[in-house]
């Protein structure tokens, strides 16, 4: 029973709480409602306050506003005052200065006629002295042109004579080295009359072991053998390869500027000029006589013989039929040219003997190069020397024209002269 008393009394003394909690709470509200009105009469009132002061402001500078214009209004009237009074003196002004300047304008252009006068005078007698200038300067051009074009075609016939002289030299040097050829020629064509071909025993050059003739390794050392008809080429072959050679060779330098050409060059590589490729009638040849030769091997089974065997000891094969077919001698066919230099070699030749290079092997970078550079300066001097005609070509045209404008300008000087005088 006590205990549900107190919790009675607790419940009672809650709802007492909450009640006075809500009491505050309602108080509270109506204060805040209180102060917000409160605060929005002040703000009403500031700002009747604000807008009256404004009011008020702008009245006073309404005023003071009205009274600066009063006070403009009457200094532009004074200005306005002055200002005509200054214009009627200024027009007073203006009217002496019309009247002054009238004066200096007639003054001026009296001056101006007789500065006319003397200045057409003095015109006249530089027209007059400068024309005499000018005609003296004419007969002098004419006659410097005239001396150039005497100068220039004596220059001409000078070279025209030294060109000729140098083809002259050189169709001498070639007759020179034609008649050399022949006479070379004709000994080698006599000593032919006496040659007899011997071939001696098939050897390895290295150990000396006898070896077949168509063994190409020595079956003792293993060396590498070489044929001796490849080795040594018969002396006709080697006579014709060295005239051709000189042949070449004959007329090495340019005609134009005598720099040194290379030989087969085409064109001189300093001037561009373009090189004659004049050669002498090469001299006829009668054609190789066959010589028998003595078999050193058998050609059934390569069996060695000896000089004076009739019949194979290993075989049986006749010698006679072996050497039956006679072996021509070797003869240079027609010559070829190196991809290089341009050399002209033999058709069997396997390195230049100009430059050295080796026939169907591959050029190097350097050696393309090389080449490419002196290509490169071949036609950059080509392209110099067409250069240089073609200014000197110019040249000549323009001191042409010129002299021609010259005679041009003074037949009509002299026209304009006599029609004047007529």
């Amino acid at each position: 029973m006590e205990i549900e008393t107190r919790q009675r009394e607790a419940h009672a003394k809650r709802a007492e709480a909450e009640r006075h909690a809500e009491e505050a709470r309602q108080r509270a509200f109506k204060m805040r409602e209180d102060a917000a009105a409160a605060t929005r009469l002040l703000e009403e009132q500031n700002r009747r306050r604000e807008e009256e002061n404004l009011r008020l402001l702008e009245a006073q500078r309404q005023m003071e506003m009205d009274r600066m214009r009063a006070t403009h209004i009457a200094e532009a009237e004074r200005a306005r005052a002055t200002r005509e009074a200054a214009e009627a003196k200024a027009m007073h002004a203006k009217a002496a200065a019309e009247a002054l300047r009238q004066k200096a304008m007639a003054a001026a252009e009296a001056l101006k006629e007789q500065e006319r006068l003397r200045q057409q005078r003095l015109l006249e007698r530089e027209e007059s002295r400068r024309l005499r200038e000018e005609e003296k300067r004419r007969e002098e051009n004419m006659r410097a042109a005239m001396e150039a074009r005497l100068q220039r075609e004596e220059a001409e016939r000078k070279a025209d004579e030294a060109r000729l002289r140098a083809e002259q030299m050189r169709a001498q040097a070639l007759e020179a080295e034609t008649a050399r050829l022949q006479k070379q020629t004709s000994m080698l064509q006599a000593s032919m009359s006496n040659l007899h071909v011997s071939t001696p025993e098939a050897s390895c050059e290295k150990c000396h072991a006898p070896c077949k003739p168509a063994q190409k390794f020595c079956p003792k050392c293993g060396f590498k053998r070489v044929d001796s008809a490849k080795v040594s080429p018969p002396p006709l072959a080697t006579a014709l390869s060295l005239g051709a050679s000189a042949t070449s060779l004959v007329g090495g330098t340019c005609a134009a500027c005598s720099f040194s050409l290379k030989p087969g060059a085409k064109f001189c590589p300093k001037c561009g000029t373009k090189t004659a490729a004049t050669t002498a009638a090469p001299t006829p040849i009668p054609a190789p006589v066959a010589l028998p030769m003595a078999p050193t091997a058998c050609t059934g089974c390569y069996a060695p013989l000896g000089p004076a065997s009739k019949f194979c000891n290993k075989c049986g094969t006749p010698v006679s039929a072996m050497a039956s077919a006679p072996v021509p001698m070797a003869m240079s066919a027609a010559p070829s040219a190196c991809p290089s230099c341009g050399f002209q070699c033999k058709p069997n030749a396997k390195f230049c003997p100009s430059c050295g290079s080796k026939f169907g092997a591959t050029l190097t970078l350097a050696q393309l190069e090389q080449r490419q550079r002196e290509d490169d300066e071949v036609r950059q001097n080509l392209a110099q020397a067409q250069a240089r005609a073609d200014a000197a070509r110019q040249t000549q045209m323009h001191q042409r024209n010129y002299a021609s404008s010259l005679a041009a300008q003074a037949q009509a000087q002299q026209a304009a002269r006599y029609s004047s005088h007529g």
